[in-house]
């Protein structure tokens, strides 16, 4: 179980860029794990505060937060993935 918990934040942490040819926008989705955490605060904080930076360049980051919610955070994975948004190397 504490591997099965591990993967999932590693993913959840990851950013899932697509790059919209037609528009040239790249979409970016980060799925937060919940913001009950300091830390997590932080670290959302700042990646607003990054992607905010770029907005006028063409890209978008989507957010959503899973509010501490396993299932709830695996459906938003799977809602990037069936956006066909793809893994960040």
């Amino acid at each position: 179980m504490k591997r099965v918990l591990l993967i999932a934040l590693v993913v959840c942490l990851a950013a899932f860029p697509i790059y919209n040819a037609a528009a040239k926008t790249i979409r970016i989705g980060y799925a937060c794990m919940t913001l009950q955490f300091t830390w997590m605060t932080f670290a959302y904080q700042a990646i607003l505060d990054e992607a905010a930076k770029y907005s006028s360049q063409g890209i978008q980051l989507v957010v959503n937060n899973a509010e501490g919610d396993g299932p709830k955070q695996v459906s938003i994975m799977e809602d990037f993935i069936a956006q066909k948004l793809m893994p960040s190397s």
